[in-house]
């Protein structure tokens, strides 16, 4: 049974994250980090691995990024950065004690702040996502918002997968909501939709993603895709964000790397085990037996080339998803020797240090796992 099967059966047993920038409005050129700050360690006094904010050296997702040198959670949860915005479109302070959008300085995004007073952008309200503008339809709602000028503007839209993503929060674990709620208050206890099409496994042109940014239970984290004429769930509109780059992909080192403009990461174009052979990838690649090996592997290859390899997280992982394919979900082109398999990330689930978080590319998602499995490694732009 496939995930989205599993939901129209309310069998609501796993959701997974995914990503993609193909066919998006406004792609990210900047992503905001996973807000994990802890890793995990084998300790060798109850002879299991636990949990430590001690992550020097453990090639790990919080050894990385944002979360892991903000040294203040601010204007924002572990890393995240966000600026309060007046119902005129105006900055004010931190300590403001109402505001009615927020704005996300790492993205250039401005959301929507959702309200609990019956009116028309309540918490509690939800949408089909049919996407034709129909009454009831979160295709219908940005228009509503825009007629009434919200902070100041009249371009409020649907976010897409990618964006909604951008804010949610890794490192909380059950029953916690996945956004900070400092910033956005009134935040939902539901799912969110997105604005983009999620034609996998055959779903058709009216299913969508969607994110959860709270655990009704332990398993439910980020987001799937699901029938738009089904589901009732929630929006968040969103506005701007920073201007993507004219072309987003550079290719380097005799074409065994790629940079991303609008992430500023480089991969290698080849999963681990294989080797670009001027035009492709050859051969298998290489199964490791857990996030450990893979992290060990990586530092073996720092080591030898002098260039930071690591493993990626999944917001990373992700924007190597493109939707207009699938099995593998990625352009071959881009990559070619992919599988329709998953692949790694150093990010470990907050509930258990035994699972870690991977992208299954067959269709895109993020799934949990405590299994091994093939390895794209990355680093951040020169």
């Amino acid at each position: 049974m496939t995930l989205a099967m599993a939901l129209r059966s309310s069998a609501f047993a796993a959701f997974s994250l995914c990503g993609a920038w193909a066919a998006q409005a406004a792609p990210l050129p900047t992503l905001n980090d996973t807000g994990l700050r802890k890793c995990v360690v084998f300790d060798d006094v109850s002879s299991n691995y636990v949990f430590t904010s001690a992550c020097a050296g453990t090639g790990q997702d919080g050894e990385y990024g944002r979360d892991a040198t903000a040294g203040s959670n601010a204007d924002g949860r572990a890393g995240f950065s966000f600026v309060k915005i007046g119902a005129s479109g105006e900055a004010l302070p931190k300590n403001a004690p109402a505001w009615s959008c927020v704005r996300d300085k790492a993205t250039g995004l401005i959301w929507e702040l959702k309200t609990d007073d019956g009116g028309p952008r309540d918490k509690d309200l939800l949408f089909t996502n049919w996407g034709d503008g129909r009454p009831g339809d979160a295709s219908a709602y940005p228009g509503s918002v825009n007629a009434t000028g919200l902070c100041g503007a009249n371009d409020w839209r649907m976010p897409t997968r990618i964006e909604l993503e951008s804010l949610l929060d890794f490192s909380v674990p059950f029953p916690g909501a996945r956004i900070d709620t400092r910033w956005f208050p009134n935040s939902p206890d539901s799912i969110h939709w997105s604005s983009t099409v999620a034609d996998v496994n055959g779903g058709g042109p009216y299913y969508r993603w969607a994110v959860s940014y709270y655990a009704s239970n332990q398993y439910v984290l980020g987001s799937f895709w699901y029938g738009g004429e089904y589901g009732n769930f929630s929006v968040r509109l969103v506005r701007q964000g920073k201007p993507a780059p004219a072309t987003r992909w550079v290719v380097r080192a005799g074409g065994a790397e790629i940079l991303d403009k609008t992430t500023r990461l480089i991969w290698r174009r080849c999963a681990e085990g294989q080797a670009w052979t001027g035009s492709t990838c050859s051969a298998v690649p290489t199964t490791f037996l857990s996030m450990y090996d893979a992290i060990d592997h990586a530092k073996t290859q720092a080591q030898a080339t002098g260039k930071s390899w690591r493993l990626p997280n999944p917001k990373e992982l992700s924007t190597l998803v493109d939707t207009r394919f699938k099995f593998p979900a990625v352009d071959t082109v881009l990559f070619p020797g992919f599988y329709a398999s998953q692949y790694l990330t150093s990010t470990v689930w907050p509930e258990n240090p035994a699972y870690q978080w991977r992208v299954d590319f067959a269709d895109g998602e993020v799934v949990m796992s405590f299994a091994g499995d093939k390895l794209m490694l990355v680093r951040d732009a020169d």
